[in-house]
């Protein structure tokens, strides 16, 4: 288990998460306890459908998704 989590909200991201994500994985490369937790914040767009794809092929990430928008600070609660 990691020792740090990271959670990152995510509200109509399906353009920019693949890049996004690949960019994260790569800065926490030599940090191996670090874990992501990306949060769907009631996206209308494809947004849950990658992120579901992303975690099945990286250990290291999680995805959970809100029914509605709550905004950021929800969305990290």
């Amino acid at each position: 288990m990691s020792r740090i989590t990271i959670v990152v909200p995510c509200y109509n991201e399906a353009e920019r998460l693949p890049a996004d994500v690949f960019r994260e994985f790569v800065r926490a490369d030599e940090a191996r306890d670090v874990s992501f937790l990306f949060v769907n914040d009631g996206s209308r767009d494809n947004t849950a459908a990658i992120l579901n794809s992303l975690a099945k092929t990286e250990p290291r990430m999680r995805a959970m998704h809100l029914a509605k928008n709550g905004g950021k600070a929800e969305a990290v609660r």
